[in-house]
């Protein structure tokens, strides 16, 4: 308690100039909170399109068939070609509508796949239900969303305009699938995919569906066999005058990755140079503040305060002026980037629960966690020199005067 009074009666005693190195923290802190606002969100993106996986992206791929070679035709064809290349586990394809149902009184959006492509998406499902979804023919065999439990039983069928449902089981709690188009950059990348109030169908034949989309043909490869299977795939596009390209998801996942990397940010480095020069502003504040109190903290040190009380002073005392500027930058890019301090669903304006989530967590979670992490080690750089200099200090160095 003895050394916080000290510290408070030092900071009234030269205001102005705490002042203006807390402000300049807090310019350091926003333009660094506000870089890494973005870079969180897309990092925290990016962990969630991994998770929608259930292998190993490197496993996984599609075939995007472009131009004039974008047919269904072109499409059964290249899947069947592609069911006799060594190293290939599964292809098939996806599709996707919306239903509306009475009895819950809502849409539901329903995912169809082929069942040789169902092990690349993260959904919970054991082998005896989905062998008996297969042999189902009378109706559409569907997984619904936990959000529906309670709402449907087991067995139970939904009627719709142009088909019939029959509820086979209900998938775990934040049950995803990826896209089936580009990762990144494409349409969106709003997570429209989370099953949590959806449904999946899992059929061996998509291509008789109205719906079925022919443009992409999703595939699983045997474990180190990706590269192999697409030199196969573009020697067969090319011998057969069919105009497609191959993806890699896991090359999707890394490119966005590096693309998002803070280091790569062509901030980054002056975001290194502002964060040197408030180092070296605070160690000379520091010093300069140590040389005109010497007296007093030979005095002090007279009455029986120990070295360390000295150096821990001078740590709460950067402490203080570092934290109060990496609350107010955080602050500020807090109101300038979300509009208020404390974000909402409301705020934000987002209706997707896990977008919200990931504003929520990077601006109230990891953020204030970095930049906290980040103030503790600016303030013990800037505290080396000055701790240093105070420890070779001589008691007869501490209370002489000038004149003296």
């Amino acid at each position: 308690m003895t050394n916080i009074k000290i510290i408070f009666k030092r900071v009234l005693k030269r205001p102005y100039s705490i002042l203006v190195m807390i402000a300049m923290c807090a310019i350091s802190f926003y333009m660094f909170s506000g870089e890494l606002t973005e870079n969180v969100q897309s990092l925290y993106y990016v962990h969630r399109i991994h998770n929608m996986f259930g292998i190993d992206e490197e496993q996984v791929g599609f075939v995007q068939l472009l131009k004039s070679s974008n047919s269904l035709e072109t499409a059964i064809e290249v899947k069947n070609k592609m069911n006799d290349i060594h190293g290939i586990k599964g292809a098939g394809f996806r599709s996707g509508c919306t239903i509306f149902s009475q009895k819950s009184n809502s849409e539901i959006p329903i995912f169809s796949f082929d069942t040789s492509i169902i092990e690349s998406v993260n959904v919970d499902v054991d082998e005896k239900t989905l062998e008996e979804m297969r042999q189902e023919t009378e109706y559409e065999p569907i997984l619904l969303g936990p959000d529906f439990k309670g709402k449907y039983e087991l067995g139970e069928v939904i009627e719709y305009e142009y088909a019939s449902y029959k509820v086979y089981g209900f998938l775990k709690e934040d049950s995803a699938i990826y896209h089936d188009f580009d990762l990144f950059g494409g349409w969106t990348n709003l997570d429209l995919y989370n099953l949590d109030s959806a449904g999946v169908v899992v059929m061996d034949d998509l291509t008789q569906r109205e719906s079925v989309n022919s443009s992409y043909i999703q595939f699983i490869t045997e474990k180190n066999e990706f590269d192999n299977v697409a030199k196969e795939l573009i020697k067969y596009s090319l011998d057969n005058g069919i105009e497609l390209r191959v993806v890699n998801r896991a090359e999707e996942i890394k490119n966005e990755l590096k693309e998002k990397n803070i280091l790569n940010s062509d901030d980054f480095y002056l975001l290194v140079l502002v964060g040197v020069v408030t180092i070296i502003t605070i160690t000379t504040m520091s010093v300069t503040y140590i040389m005109l109190d010497k007296r007093d903290y030979g005095i002090l040190m007279i009455n029986g305060l120990k070295s360390k009380s000295i150096h821990l002073q001078i740590i709460l005392q950067n402490l203080l002026i570092v934290m109060l500027g990496a609350i107010i930058g955080w602050m500020i890019n807090q109101k300038l980037y979300y509009g208020t301090l404390i974000i909402s669903q409301t705020d934000i304006n987002i209706n997707i629960n896990f977008l919200y989530l990931i504003h929520y967590k990077t601006a109230m979670i990891f953020i204030p966690i970095i930049m906290c992490l980040t103030s503790v080690v600016i303030v013990a750089l800037s505290s080396i020199i000055p701790v240093y200099i105070t420890s070779k200090l001589r008691l007869a160095d501490l209370v002489q005067t000038e004149n003296e």
